[in-house]
């Protein structure tokens, strides 16, 4: 049937089908069953210039339909005869959303062909048809592309759209209901199923969060949902199924970040897998412990890590439905950098989790858990702070008094009046960001700390990659450092002007200046080092095989260009570009410059080949990469691989090095320092 429905396309073309399709009543199920179909042979439409193809990228199809409609709303009065044409064209357009919301892709795009296209050019006046026409053409793509990606899930059908890079997307898909209303502080839920096909759409939420910059730098602002469980489902084009599966949990220090953040097209396309971007609950929402709430619920319910059981929740969604989009549901990594590597870690020492993976990449895990006292203790100080700001009580000492008077029912239901952003309010700081996000040790979701529950070998063995930077703390040494003057008068915070170009370098930092700077970079992050990969790689090799581990240097003298090289360094996620393969840095400062592309891009394709095979098989290795040894507890044993750059070629070698917290802390005391200057290295000491 394919070959028949080329032979049509070349004799008549593709909008002559389309006629035909509407004229003989052919149904967009048997079209699909005939060679648009997701998964099958993509076809091609001549009608569609690469241009248009090009701006259609990213956008699904009941998306770029609302924004014709738009467009024709905003035209001036005298851009028609009379007003009734502009609204026989909107109804005309309502018509194509309805159809396409049903599924029935043919006549959608047959009313476009004809009725909207020839009423634009019949009823719109000159000056202003020219864009509508785009629009509608940037429309007749995307219904196209939603034509070969509509997916059947155990929920409903979901409809993509082009992801670029010769990929396909589809964004804002539910893996859970909202969790608002009485699902507040409650597990997932499987979410609703709906009727008709449901669309890739960018207009989903992230969770409710304070706002920040690309740069760490709080706005004291309160933005997003509570309504956030949502996944983007990127995969290469093409026939192939029975692919890899790369669930991303998204970093944030747990309290901002979101789906949006992270482009997988290119991963997907050049790794050949298909990857899931997932959501979560974040701040006082993700985790939230009191004995007041839930009770009678289950332990999920009462456990308090509403963010943990939301990554979870996706694992099962993965398991139930990713083979609709090409997807192999046995054979699953989870993976994520920072918050998002410290939950994927929360999820290897779950027992809710047994089964739902296969393997998993840790990048700077960062994070730590805390007993069930600490969290309710944390829960009533920002009760104390809530009736503060709403003017129950006049101040902290009384707030405290008059939250143990409160009965269970009482206190439980206030906290459920509260609005998203006094929750979140109530959680921040005067900077504007959360202090400690951290999961519970509730014995049901997570049963231990996770040097002790593998210590136990009661977790989840699976192939893992574990790795950090060389310089994890560096970005967060201006955002963190205006409390820190230089020799210059200025202070940390000022390295922000000298990136922007305002100021140079030596206007900020004297000589000693950069030598504490560089010390606050590099000492931190060895003990980052030492606690988050060094010591949980040693624990695993003792329990398993299958344990990779690295040290990324790309972003240091020789590679990253001038003064980011001294400011940011090999920065924390500076190494997520490399294995997602964009040609941006994360932190929109400049780091990708055509001097070190040569070397940056010699690294990154090595970088993605080793995912690639590692998602495949659990081992990273494959013919031509430098050969990446698994870690040996042995001493003098190969421990990290070495990634870095010169600006022209990659530069990577197996270390055989190991370090201890308790090492690092004694090159701190041995630094030819004062004792202020000691002190403010260790203030950086995360783990």
């Amino acid at each position: 049937m394919s070959e028949l429905l080329f032979l049509i396309v070349r004799r008549c073309g593709l909008n002559g089908v389309w006629r035909t399709v509407v004229r003989c009543g052919i149904t967009a199920a048997l079209l699909l069953s005939i060679g648009l179909g997701c998964v099958s042979t993509p076809l091609s439409a001549p009608s569609v210039s690469p241009e248009i193809a090009g701006k259609a990228v990213g956008i699904g199809a009941v998306d770029a339909l609302a924004d014709l409609r738009a467009q024709v709303f905003s035209l001036p009065k005298t851009a028609f005869e009379d007003e009734s044409q502009r609204d026989k064209l909107v109804a005309e357009v309502d018509a194509a959303i309805a159809k396409v919301k049903d599924g029935d892709y043919a006549r959608t795009l047959g009313r476009l062909e004809r009725a909207v296209e020839g009423g634009i050019k019949k009823w719109v006046a000159a000056p202003y048809q020219e864009k509508l026409l785009e629009a509608n053409s940037i429309a007749i793509a995307c219904v196209i592309n939603a034509s070969q990606t509509t997916v059947e899930t155990a929920y409903g059908k979901l409809a993509g759209a082009d992801g670029g890079n010769d990929s396909w997307v589809w964004k804002g898909v539910p893996y859970a209901k909202p969790p608002v209303g009485g699902l507040r502080w409650r597990a997932p839920q499987d979410p609703e199923p709906w009727q008709g096909v449901r669309h890739s759409t960018s207009k989903f939420p992230v969770a409710t969060q304070p706002l920040m910059s690309a740069q760490w730098v709080p706005a004291n602002r309160v933005v997003g949902s509570e309504d956030c469980l949502y996944v983007n489902i990127f995969r290469p084009k093409g026939e192939a199924k029975s692919l890899p599966v790369l669930v991303w949990i998204h970093g944030g220090a747990n309290y901002f970040g979101g789906a949006a953040g992270y482009d997988a097209s290119k991963m997907a396309s050049e790794c050949d897998m298909v990857v899931v971007v997932v959501q979560y609950r974040l701040g006082p929402f993700g985790w939230f412990v009191h004995p007041s709430m839930n009770v009678g619920g289950s332990a999920e319910d009462r456990s308090g890590n509403y963010g943990t059981l939301d990554t979870i929740q996706a694992l099962r969604w993965v398991r139930e439905n990713i083979a609709a989009f090409g997807g192999d549901p046995n054979n699953v990594t989870v993976g994520g950098q920072s918050a998002g590597g410290f939950n994927t870690m929360n999820i290897l020492i779950s027992p809710l989790a047994k089964g739902l993976f296969h393997r998993a990449l840790v990048m700077s895990s960062g994070g730590g858990l805390i007993p069930l006292e600490e969290g309710i203790a944390r829960t009533n100080a920002m009760i104390d702070k809530m009736l503060v700001m709403d003017g129950t009580c006049a101040n902290a000492e009384e707030a405290a008094k008059y939250r143990a008077s409160m009965s269970p029912e009482k206190l439980e239901a206030y906290l459920r009046g509260k609005s998203a952003e006094e929750v979140m309010r109530a959680a921040m700081n005067p900077r504007g960001t959360v202090d400690n996000v951290s999961p519970f040790i509730d014995g049901a979701v997570i049963p231990g700390k996770a040097i002790d529950v593998i210590a136990s070998g009661d977790y989840n063995r699976v192939p893992i990659i574990l790795g950090n930077t060389a310089d994890e703390l560096k970005p967060f040494l201006p955002a963190f450092g205006a409390a820190i003057t230089t020799s210059k008068g200025r202070t940390w915070l000022d390295a922000f002007k000298v990136m922007s170009g305002t100021l140079k370098l030596d206007d900020v930092f004297g000589p000693e200046d950069k030598a504490l700077y560089d010390a606050c970079g590099k000492y931190p992050s060895l003990s980052w080092k030492a606690t988050m990969v060094d010591s949980v790689a040693r624990a695993l090799r003792e329990k398993q095989d299958g344990v990779y581990c690295y040290f990324f240097r790309w972003g240091e003298p020789g590679s990253g260009p001038e003064p980011l090289d001294f400011i940011y360094g090999a920065a924390h996620a500076l190494d997520i570009p490399f294995f997602f393969g964009w040609e941006r840095d994360p932190f929109n400062v400049g780091f990708f410059v055509e001097a070190n592309r040569a070397g940056r891009v010699a690294l990154q394709r090595t970088m993605m080949a080793y995912l690639a095979n590692f998602a495949r098989s659990g081992d990273p290795n494959g013919a031509s990469l430098p050969q990446w040894k698994e870690w040996s507890n042995e001493p003098g044993g190969a421990k990290s691989i070495i990634l870095d750059a010169t600006f022209n070629e990659a530069k990577i070698t197996m270390g055989d090095w190991e370090v201890t917290k308790q090492q690092v802390m004694a090159e701190i005391d041995a630094l030819p320092l004062p004792p202020q200057g000691k002190a403010i290295i260790k203030m950086f000491v995360l783990f």
